[in-house]
């Protein structure tokens, strides 16, 4: 299963990260109509949860992906490009 941020697909995305993300939405709403402190002080700390758990789950996609294509160079390359995209 493929999940999407902002239109680009995202293979380290898991369903419970995708979760929080909802929830941070719902919240947001919710402080938008509020206004009430409490509520933005909630949807900036799910906020930094969703951002640590995405930096985590991309890491440890990468680090498979890499450990994974280790034994055939031309597969390794292919992989450590996509993941380090540069000129």
């Amino acid at each position: 299963m493929h999940l999407f941020i902002r239109g680009v697909k995202s293979l380290w995305l898991t369903v419970a990260t995708k979760k929080f993300m909802n929830e941070s939405d719902s919240v947001l709403r919710k402080a938008r109509r509020s206004g009430s402190e409490v509520d933005w002080s909630m949807y900036r700390w799910l906020q930094n949860q969703v951002s640590k758990r995405i930096k985590i789950e991309k890491c440890r996609y990468q680090i498979n992906e890499i450990s994974d294509n280790m034994d055939n160079p031309k597969s390794f390359w292919k992989t450590t490009k996509n993941i380090f995209p540069g000129n």
